[in-house]
């Protein structure tokens, strides 16, 4: 977690922004870009007025993100295309990735504000990646940049 403080069954998470920005730049690795996980699976934000607008302008304009991920409320369950639209809006020049659920069929849900997607589900058949479907995905965000 870039930004914030939220609370989970691990207990308090805290941003960690200030010390990855540090360490970037110590070790020379200003060309690693930092996706930054908005609205952290899971949990819950500390500050119950701390809105996930808050926290996606917070992680790009303050923490120094270079992209956020938007992702659902748990393992499993798919990023809630509201959610990327609420972040964009707020964050209108950050790249958004769609951390979780993004299939063939709901990936027109999650454009033109989407950037990226993290798929891994939805390209496997019989739990091994299959070419036709990641073919099949290429091709379909390659026609809606069009």
């Amino acid at each position: 977690m870039l930004v914030g403080a939220r609370v989970a069954d691990q207990g308090v998470l805290q941003g960690i922004a200030d010390r990855l920005l540090r360490m970037r730049r110590e070790i020379g690795a200003g060309k690693i870009r930092i996706l930054a996980d908005v609205d952290v699976k899971h949990s819950a934000p500390l500050a119950p007025d701390y809105t996930l607008e808050d926290e996606a302008r917070d992680a790009w304009e303050r923490g120094g993100a270079d992209g956020l991920i938007l992702s659902g409320a748990g393992t499993g369950h798919g990023t809630n295309p509201k959610h990327l639209r609420r972040a964009h809006a707020s964050a209108p020049d950050a790249p958004l990735w769609v951390g979780s659920g993004t299939t063939l069929e709901n990936l027109p849900d999650f454009l033109p504000e989407a950037s990226g997607f993290i798929v891994g589900t939805a390209l496997k058949r019989g739990g091994r990646v299959d070419s036709d479907r990641v073919r099949a995905f290429v091709r379909a965000i390659a026609k809606s940049r069009r």
